[in-house]
């Protein structure tokens, strides 16, 4: 399993992925800045590149439907960091600390639940203010 770290993202996330073993880069390395969403999610696609991102509403589509990653019949997965508290209805900071460590929860669940294909899943990692609530999925669910 290879990550495609987005832009939206700081690249550090590569070293804390290098730490754990798997493959990362980043949008940037890989000459892919300023592409659109729905270049990223082909690419990704086509060269196997497990997406992770903050924003991943264009990719996963907006109440989990109808995203740019969703439009490849078979892709590689993605995983989604999210902080957002849902209490109070506001996002919260997702700064440099809160990316890696959402990140490592997610690096830490795929290795605690040797779920090392990602194939048509997304695993999303969510900060709601209070705990981190990690959830599975196949996209698309439909």
């Amino acid at each position: 399993m290879k990550f495609l770290i987005d832009e939206c993202l700081t690249a550090d996330l590569v070293k804390v992925c290098n730490y754990f073993g798997p493959e990362a880069s980043t949008i940037s390395a890989l000459g892919l800045v300023g592409q659109k969403d729905w270049e990223i999610a082909k690419f990704a696609a086509d060269n196997d590149w497990v997406v992770v991102t903050h924003n991943s509403k264009d990719l996963r589509g907006k109440n989990y439907k109808g995203g740019y990653l969703l439009h490849e019949k078979i892709h590689p997965g993605m995983i989604s960091l999210v902080a957002f508290n849902n209490r109070q209805l506001t996002h919260i900071n997702m700064n440099e600390i809160m990316q890696k460590s959402l990140f490592i929860t997610a690096l830490e669940y795929i290795k605690t639940h040797e779920q090392y294909d990602l194939l048509n899943h997304v695993l999303e990692v969510d900060f709601d203010g209070f705990e981190v609530n990690i959830r599975l999925y196949e996209a698309p669910p439909f």
